[in-house]
């Protein structure tokens, strides 16, 4: 058993689960990494596990579902859309002192200025911790086009702003829902 004052878990399958995680542990706190999720979709359909990965809105695989005739990307850009819904469910229940937001872009963007606002969220003290920074520098993270805006043609963009665009436009993806993406993005990457 860990003595731990600090537990970090990235897992997804923890969105649904905040209201027992809340119980279990009513004075944690919670980062909430919010990606775009056509880029979410877009990396599903590429991670080994995706296809034996059981859907829990769909008690079925996405082999199973695609070998019944669904659409892949429709299925991966539901995925993101029923994940989103189930996350703002517990969301709600915990406390904004309690719940800080953090967006991936703007971790590439800035990666120290988020990571310190991350670390001052968590009352972790790492300031002075030079082999931490050491590693976050070689990581190299920095703003890159995104590959489904490289990648997908008009259509699949059609299917995917189908499925996600309420949810994109909730989540302050509003001004990318559409093909206008596309110049946009180019420009800011040249």
């Amino acid at each position: 058993m860990s003595r731990s004052e600090v537990l970090l878990t990235k897992r997804t399958a923890n969105n649904r689960r905040v209201p027992i995680l809340r119980q279990i542990f009513p004075d944690a706190k919670y980062i909430h990494l919010v990606r775009d999720g056509r880029a979410v979709a877009y990396s599903l359909l590429r991670v080994a596990w995706w296809g034996e990965h059981v859907l829990y809105w769909a008690g079925k695989t996405p082999k199973q579902m695609i070998a019944a005739g669904f659409n892949p990307l429709e299925l991966a850009a539901r995925n993101w859309v029923e994940e989103m819904q189930s996350l703002e469910q517990g969301i709600a229940l915990i406390q904004s002192s309690q719940l800080l937001e953090v967006r991936y872009d703007e971790l590439l963007y800035d990666p120290y200025g988020q990571l310190h606002r991350i670390l001052d969220f968590m009352e972790v003290t790492t300031q002075k911790d030079t082999a931490f920074w050491d590693i976050v520098e070689s990581l190299h993270l920095a703003p890159k086009l995104e590959a489904w805006i490289r990648s997908w043609k008009e259509v699949e963009l059609d299917v995917v702003h189908s499925l996600q665009g309420d949810t994109l436009r909730r989540w302050r993806f509003e001004g990318m829902v559409g093909c206008e993406i596309l110049a946009v993005s180019t420009q800011f990457f040249q």
